[in-house]
């Protein structure tokens, strides 16, 4: 009993017995209390949080740029979508002659580069054959002749010649000097030779390397196989610009007929119209023969050029034990077999074209 009564005792002093002992009312009161101490502070965290706020506006410019960033998004959307639409509204006036067209123009483009290199300053890296003397700090083999010895040891500036199919480039004196006759070339070196007051003995070309290309380019160079190769190609371009368009067939069937056929119908007049231009089968041999043609004799030419190049290029720089150096034009090469590459192209498009042709003849009979 006298534990008991202590428990009770100590129990009636602890919190959660005061806890329990409070009222309802005064625990209204207290909510009440609070509440209105809490509604009193909100204005005050309400204006102090907003301060805040504005120095972050002002303080992160990334923010606005990342709110300008989705209109920038669709502008770009947008124009993108405009070219879009352009080159659909373009893609029915495009026929598949023009394509052809459009490789032909390459092909003659990339000829007519090759066949002007070395004609002028802004082309001599577009050349053939390279000749340069190779004088710098070596010492003459056993079995090389005096003169090349002295060749060899001359310390004068060094001579490059360029040459091309037309055109022949010297280099005397960190000066490119370029012109389709290489007697201006050589008069050029001759005039470098006189103004530095060398004797009879001494020149920039001692082993007359301007002769040398005089001799490649009349003797090895043959062009007249790439000027039947471009002329072919322009024959064939305008023969192609006369073909017509299937769109043509079928705006000519839409305005006769009206827009109240049937697909079926149209397919069938457009086979007509189409049938009906293209009645001359001699055009189309005629343009196939061109390409043909084009495609052999471009591919005659640069195997030429490059056999004959590489052969020459050899032999010089074997007979001169290595004193004359030699160098073969990469550029040219490569632009010539891009020509050769089209022009095959172009040839099996045409072909593919006139098989089309026969076919929707066939199918329109």
């Amino acid at each position: 009993m006298a534990a008991m009564g202590l428990f009770k005792f100590l129990h009636s002093f602890s919190p959660f017995s005061r806890e329990s002992k409070e009222s309802p009312a005064s625990r209204i009161s207290n909510g009440s209390r609070s509440e209105r101490g809490s509604r009193g502070t909100l204005p005050s965290n309400r204006s102090n949080g907003s301060q805040p706020s504005r120095r972050s506006n002002t303080s992160h410019p990334s923010r606005r740029s990342n709110r300008a960033r989705p209109s920038a998004r669709s502008d770009a959307s947008g124009s993108t979508h405009l070219i879009r639409k352009s080159f659909m509204r373009l893609l029915p006036f495009i026929g598949y002659h023009h394509v052809l067209m459009v490789l032909i123009t390459i092909g003659i483009v990339f000829s007519s580069l090759i066949l002007s290199g070395c004609t002028t300053n802004g082309l001599r890296n577009i050349y053939l054959l390279s000749l340069s003397y190779n004088n710098h700090n070596e010492t003459p083999s056993s079995n090389v002749s005096a003169v090349l010895a002295s060749v060899v040891g001359n310390e004068t500036d060094s001579l490059e010649v360029r040459i091309g199919f037309i055109g022949t480039c010297v280099n005397l004196r960190s000066e490119w000097t370029c012109s389709p006759s290489i007697n201006t070339v050589a008069s050029r070196v001759s005039e470098a030779a006189k103004s530095s007051h060398m004797n009879a003995s001494e020149s920039y070309d001692p082993l007359d390397l301007v002769n040398v290309a005089r001799s490649f380019r009349d003797e090895v160079v043959f062009d007249g196989l790439l000027f039947v190769a471009v002329c072919c190609s322009l024959i064939a371009l305008c023969l192609l610009s006369n073909f017509p368009s299937w769109h043509e067939g079928g705006d000519a069937l839409e305005s006769g007929e009206g827009e109240q056929s049937s697909n079926s119908e149209r397919t069938a007049g457009r086979l007509q119209i189409f049938k009906s231009q293209f009645r001359a089968p001699l055009l189309q041999q005629v343009v196939l023969w061109f390409t043909l043609v084009a495609a052999v004799m471009s591919l005659l030419s640069v195997f030429w050029q490059h056999l004959g190049s590489a052969g020459a290029a050899t032999m010089v720089r074997v007979l001169t034990a290595g004193v004359i150096k030699t160098h073969l034009g990469s550029i040219i090469m490569g632009l010539g077999w891009t020509t050769v590459v089209i022009n095959v192209v172009v040839f099996w498009g045409v072909l593919v074209m006139i098989l089309s042709i026969r076919v929707l003849s066939q199918l329109a009979d």
